[in-house]
């Protein structure tokens, strides 16, 4: 990812853990925009920050960020034309300590792991039916478990937010 005006240089302190990024913290994340303070509590510290993979694309994909070669945020999307369950038998593979998220500010489904995400959004107007998104987070950049949820939970829902209106979707 380059730095520059797409991106905001940060100096930022990780979690309270005194640790610094030192990289630009991206203001879009696989080509949907966010609020920097959104993406920052799932990074860890370190130099360089990379995305990898294809942004929001039509069909079936992924797209990574790195941060000095290591794995620290996976998104993959998932344009499909019916509801995929969250809670359903066919995701249980994906969780540990699986909860469903309640309270959701668009229309759909998710559920909420210790270190994944799955949303399920209503979609329809010019876009598909549902759009479908995974998120894996490092669980060694966040160590306590209820601050690695609470931070993949707001990043899930403003990244879902940002790709419904980015796919078109009505509403």
């Amino acid at each position: 990812m380059t730095s520059g005006p797409a991106a905001l240089t940060l100096a930022v302190a990780v979690a309270g853990c005194g640790e610094k990024q030192e990289y630009a913290v991206p203001e879009k994340v696989c080509g949907v925009p966010l609020e920097e303070g959104t993406v920052a509590l799932l990074l860890p510290e370190g130099e360089h920050l990379a995305e990898r993979g294809t942004p929001l694309p039509a069909h079936h994909d992924y797209c990574r960020l790195l941060v000095d070669r290591g794995r620290a945020l996976t998104v993959t999307f998932s344009p499909t034309r019916t509801l995929h369950d969250p809670m359903g038998d066919r995701s249980a593979y994906a969780f540990t300590r699986r909860a469903e998220m309640r309270d959701l500010p668009l229309p759909g489904e998710g559920a909420l792991g210790d270190d994944s995400a799955v949303v399920a959004a209503r979609c329809g107007g010019s876009g598909p039916g549902y759009l479908t998104i995974d998120f894996y987070a490092d669980k060694d950049v966040v160590r306590d478990t209820a601050r690695r949820r609470a931070a993949l939970r707001e990043f899930a829902l403003a990244y879902t937010s940002g790709a419904r209106k980015k796919a078109g979707c009505a509403g």
